[in-house]
């Protein structure tokens, strides 16, 4: 079964970050997991700005 969160996901942090293989990884690990830990400053900074576009 195709699930479609994770490519909307990836969209939405492309908008953000501009590497796609950390938006892949980001995307698969909000739609999968309860929490994320990342060293990444890039990914940080998108999720300390309080987007509600991640929210899914």
């Amino acid at each position: 079964m195709y699930d479609t969160s994770v490519p909307s996901t990836v969209f939405k942090l492309r908008k953000m970050l501009d590497d796609l293989i950390d938006c892949l990884i980001l995307s698969s690990a909000i739609d999968k997991a309860d929490a994320l830990v990342t060293e990444d400053k890039d990914a940080q900074k998108a999720f300390l700005k309080g987007n509600d576009a991640l929210k899914v």
